[in-house]
C-alpha cells in the first residue's frame, strides 16, 4: 500500500512529466518539415574559431548573425529519410546512375518504365530539365531519382550531378511540373593538419593522409618565400589550418588554407589568409601585414627539383661544350603545369630552335621571362596575351634539345639574364591602419592555434553549408 505522502510525490511527478515532456521532445527532437532525401543531425556547442572566421572574411561564419548554428567537437550524423510525405503519404524513391554510354533519355525511359509512369510525363520531364541542364555535359555517376505517392503519382524528381549541383521537378499549383535548382547540403570541416616533411613535402602530406594537390596548395602559397627542393630539411614540420568538404560523408574536396606554417631548420614562416574590407578576394600576409608572394614568383613550378643552375660556363649535356647556361633548369614530370612568374603579356609563344616550345613574357619594369622545353601551350596562350601571376601559361615537356623532362626557366632585367633564385623583389602590398589592426588581432589567434602541439589532425569545427556551386576557396 502506498503511503500518503508518496502517494502525493507520486501523482506530482505524472504531472510535472506530462506537461515537461512535449517540452523536451520539442528541444531535443524539433522536426522540421522534410522532403525523402539525406538530412543532418547536428549537435550545437560553443565556437571559439567562429568570430576569428569572420574577421578573415567569412561573413557567413559559425557564430553570426547570418549563420547562428554550427558544431564544435562533434560529428554529424547523416540518416535517410524514409518516413511519410509533409501530405502524410509514404514516398517510394526510385534512383538510378548514369553510367559510361548512357544517354539522359535512356536513363529516365528505365527508371518511368519501371515504376509505370507513362511516356508523356517522361517526355515533359525531360523537356523542362533541359531549360537548366545542358544534356551534352552530362557525366559518368550523374544520379536521377524519382518519388511516388502511394497511389504511384509523380511527386518529385531530381538530378544530381556532380557534388554541388542538384536540379528538382515538383507538382506545381497549376496543375503542371516546375523545375528549379535546388540548394546542396555540404559539410564543411575546418581542420587542423600537422606534420614532418622527411624525404619531401609531398612525402610529408602523403604521410598524413592527405593528398598531392594540398602538398601543392600548401608550397603555392610559399613559392616566393622558399625552394622546397634546396632549403627543406627531412625534420622541417608543417602546420595548417584548412577546410574540408564531405557529401553524405563521403569526403569530396579541399576548401582553402586559412592559416600555415613552415617550421624549418633554414627558415620558420607564417601566412594568414586575410580580405581587406570591401575587397571581393582576400590574399596570404606574414605576421608583419606584408602580403605573401613578390611580384615575381621564385619557381614557376611550386615543387621541383634543380638539375642545373644559372652559370656562365656550363658543359652542355647534349653538345658536349662549355657553354653559357642562362637560366634554371627545374625537373618535373611531364604535363606538370608551368605558372607565369608575374603579371605580363605575351611577347612569344611557339618554336624556338633548342629551346623547344617556348613562351616569353614581358613584365614591367624592363623584365623578361622565358620557359623553353614545353610539352604544349595552355589555351589562350598566343602573342599579345595578357597574363595574371600563377596563371597557368604552358605544361613541362623535354621539346628541342632536352635529355628528359624539364622546364628551363630564365629571367632577364632590361635585356641583362640574372639568376631568378639571386633576384630580390619586394612584396606586392602592405597592410596599414584599421587593416592592418584587424588583420594582427586574427593573426595572433591563427598563430597560436598553428603553434598549439596536437595530433596529426584535430577537427576545430564543422558546420554545415548550403551551396549552388563549388563553395568559395574551392581546390578540389
Amino acid at each position: 500500500m502506498i503511503r500518503p505522502h508518496l502517494r502525493f510525490i507520486s501523482i506530482f511527478s505524472l504531472i510535472v512529466f506530462g506537461f515537461s515532456a512535449p517540452i523536451v521532445y520539442r528541444v531535443v527532437y524539433k522536426k522540421e518539415r522534410v522532403r525523402p532525401q539525406s538530412h543532418f543531425i547536428t549537435f550545437m556547442q560553443t565556437d571559439p574559431y567562429g568570430p576569428l572566421l569572420q574577421s578573415a572574411g567569412y561573413p557567413d561564419a559559425p557564430g553570426s548573425a547570418a549563420r547562428p548554428s554550427f558544431i564544435f567537437g562533434a560529428q554529424s550524423s547523416r540518416i535517410q529519410y524514409h518516413g511519410p510525405s509533409a501530405e502524410g503519404k509514404r514516398l517510394e524513391t526510385t534512383s538510378m546512375t548514369l553510367e559510361q554510354g548512357d544517354s539522359f533519355q535512356a536513363l529516365i525511359d528505365k527508371i518511368f518504365q519501371k515504376r509505370d509512369i507513362g511516356d508523356e510525363l517522361a517526355a515533359d520531364v525531360t523537356k523542362k530539365l533541359s531549360r537548366l541542364i545542358n544534356f551534352k555535359r552530362l557525366q559518368p555517376g550523374d544520379v536521377f531519382s524519382v518519388s511516388t505517392d502511394y497511389a504511384g503519382h509523380l511527386v518529385r524528381c531530381t538530378y544530381e550531378r556532380g557534388p554541388f549541383e542538384l536540379y528538382a521537378i515538383e507538382p506545381d499549383q497549376d496543375g503542371g511540373y516546375k523545375v528549379y535548382q535546388e540548394d546542396v547540403t555540404l559539410e564543411r570541416k575546418v581542420v587542423k593538419l600537422s606534420g614532418v616533411v622527411g624525404d619531401s613535402l609531398f612525402d610529408g602530406f602523403s604521410n598524413i593522409g592527405e593528398q598531392p594537390k594540398l602538398a601543392r596548395a600548401f608550397a603555392n602559397i610559399f613559392s616566393s618565400q622558399i625552394d622546397f627542393n634546396t632549403e627543406s630539411m627531412p625534420e622541417d614540420r608543417f602546420d595548417l589550418i584548412v577546410e574540408k568538404y564531405f557529401k553524405h560523408g563521403r569526403f569530396i574536396g579541399y576548401g582553402r588554407i586559412l592559416a600555415a606554417r613552415y617550421d624549418g631548420v633554414l627558415k620558420d614562416i607564417n601566412a594568414y589568409y586575410f580580405r581587406r574590407k570591401g575587397a571581393k578576394e582576400g590574399h596570404y600576409f606574414d605576421a608583419n601585414g606584408r602580403e605573401i608572394g613578390t611580384a615575381f614568383l621564385r619557381s614557376p613550378l611550386p615543387v621541383i627539383k634543380i638539375t642545373s643552375r644559372f652559370s656562365f660556363h656550363r658543359l652542355d649535356p647534349i653538345l658536349g661544350s662549355e657553354r653559357p647556361h642562362l637560366g634554371v633548369d627545374l625537373a618535373a614530370p611531364i604535363g606538370t603545369p608551368v605558372m607565369a612568374a608575374a603579371d605580363g603579356k605575351v611577347e612569344f609563344a611557339g618554336w624556338e630552335n633548342g629551346f623547344g616550345k617556348t613562351v616569353r613574357l614581358r613584365h614591367s619594369g624592363g623584365i623578361e621571362t622565358q620557359y623553353a622545353h614545353l610539352s604544349r601551350f595552355a589555351k589562350g596562350i598566343a602573342v599579345g596575351a595578357r597574363v595574371k601571376q600563377k596563371q597557368v601559361i604552358g605544361y613541362v615537356g623535354m621539346s628541342g634539345l632536352a635529355t628528359g623532362p624539364h622546364l628551363d626557366y630564365r629571367l632577364a632585367v632590361k635585356g641583362v639574364f640574372k639568376d631568378p633564385f639571386s633576384v630580390k623583389f619586394m612584396p606586392k602590398s602592405i597592410l596599414a591602419r584599421a587593416d592592418l589592426k584587424r588583420f594582427e588581432s586574427q593573426s595572433s589567434k591563427w598563430m597560436a592555434c598553428l603553434r598549439q602541439e596536437n595530433p596529426a589532425k584535430k577537427v576545430l569545427f564543422v558546420e554545415l553549408r548550403k551551396v549552388k556551386g563549388p563553395p568559395d576557396g574551392w581546390l578540389g
